[in-house]
């Protein structure tokens, strides 16, 4: 072969490695069309964990997920064949993920503007899920984080004494999980409390902020160190906030308390 054969050949070569590196094999979904699966079924999760009453057994949950399936034209065989395939390239996986929460972050936004009326009444109501951020998160040793934060400050709404309850299902954990829920004050003082478990399934943990002092915010954490080939799903996560009585506010006794005044 020729010096000019040669050259094509490493062309060809080139093409080829760089369109194998690129993209996802055939039966693969490509990185748009799982993310926006995803967010469909991430927010169709959202939809069965609030209306609990309407979709009461796993029958009526698994027909949420089928009509979305169905919807994008996707077997549940390729669903798994991706996600398997996504696993092993965590990279992509990674973007995949990115683009899961901008389009539900765009969708938020629709909400927003269409029914501001109606999402201003439901925030000024007595109990309300206040999380506003994704509600499932898929955590390996190779994520680019082990942390699941979130950050609320004060608004208009909140009241002194008003009780959180930060909920997550927890799902194939195998190492331990880190929950901690802070609340800071203005005099400079904050209080949290925090928990470590191993259980799969529901996990809760709760703050009481005090009654007697300005609430500036209230914010937390989800950490985990997974260890190798274990992938944990925090799932159905909410943020519900209460207005506290006499019967409740008793449990603040569980706070443990910071004080940054002191030296």
């Amino acid at each position: 072969m020729n010096k000019y054969g040669i050259y094509i050949l490493s062309i060809f070569i080139g093409i080829a490695l760089f369109s194998s590196c690129s993209s996802t094999p055939d039966e693969v979904l490509s990185q748009e069309k799982m993310a926006l699966l995803l967010a469909d079924i991430h927010i169709g999760e959202s939809i069965v964990e609030l209306e609990r009453s309407k979709f009461y057994n796993d029958s009526l949950k698994k027909t949420v997920k089928q009509s979305i399936l169905l919807k994008h034209g996707i077997t549940q065989e390729q669903l798994d064949t991706s996600f398997v395939w996504y696993g092993h390239n965590i990279e992509k996986y990674v973007e995949v993920y990115d683009r899961v929460i901008e389009i539900i972050d765009d969708e938020i936004k629709h909400i927003d503007l269409d029914k501001k009326e109606n999402v201003n009444v439901a925030i000024d109501g007595d109990s309300i899920d206040c999380w506003q951020w994704v509600r499932y998160y898929n955590i390996n040793k190779y994520s680019a984080t082990q942390y699941i934060t979130f950050n609320l400050k004060k608004d208009q709404y909140w009241k002194n004494g008003d009780y959180y309850i930060w909920r997550t299902k927890l799902i194939n954990s195998i190492s331990p999980v880190k929950y901690g829920i802070v609340a800071d004050y203005a005099d400079g003082t904050s209080e949290y409390n925090n928990i470590v478990t191993r259980n799969n399934g529901w996990t809760e943990i709760s703050l009481i902020s005090d009654s007697t002092k300005k609430l500036n915010r209230i914010y937390g954490y989800i950490y985990m160190t997974p260890v190798d080939n274990e992938q944990i799903y925090i799932d159905s996560i909410s943020l519900v906030r209460m207005r506290v009585d006499k019967n409740i506010y008793q449990k603040r006794s569980y706070n443990k308390t910071i004080d940054y005044n002191k030296k």
